[in-house]
């Protein structure tokens, strides 16, 4: 008796917590259908090794929803979390030059550049000014860029 006392509230407070999920209707936890879209090109268009940047909120639903690779994704599956999320911030912010940004793509392999509601807050990076990248697929609030080599 005393050990269903003592896990009661925790079960209790786990069953809550999980209604609080369901109530959650808004990003990211669910995406916008123009970033859904282009994660779809992706699968359609995309190789399973080719390398997807994009923000971490992304980055998530890559593998599964792309079947690609992500480059920044869940924090215990990617390799140098840490180091690849400053590089992602670098990357979208506006006064990083192109060579840098080049730099990233060519030296972790990243073949396409996500670029939605989640991206631009991570800096005013306009992808069309670079001249590396090549708009593939466009909606309103998600586009992807492939890296030319």
């Amino acid at each position: 008796m005393a050990l269903i006392v003592v896990i009661l509230p925790t079960n209790l407070y786990l069953w809550a917590w999980r209604f609080t999920d369901l109530a959650r209707h808004d990003y990211p936890y669910y995406l916008h259908k123009d970033e859904l879209a282009a994660l779809a090109w992706l699968d359609a268009n995309a190789q399973p090794d080719d390398v997807v940047l994009s923000s971490v909120t992304i980055g998530q639903y890559v593998p599964a929803l792309a079947g690609t690779r992500a480059f920044l994704a869940h924090w215990a599956q990617t390799l140098d979390f840490f180091g690849k999320s400053a590089m992602v911030n670098e990357f979208y912010a506006q006064d990083t030059p192109d060579a840098r940004r080049q730099q990233i793509a060519q030296t972790y392999h990243v073949r396409y550049v996500f670029y939605g509601a989640a991206e631009q807050a991570l800096g005013e990076y306009v992808p069309e000014s670079s001249g590396f990248l090549r708009l593939v697929f466009s909606r309103p609030h998600a586009k992807v860029y492939a890296v030319q080599d």
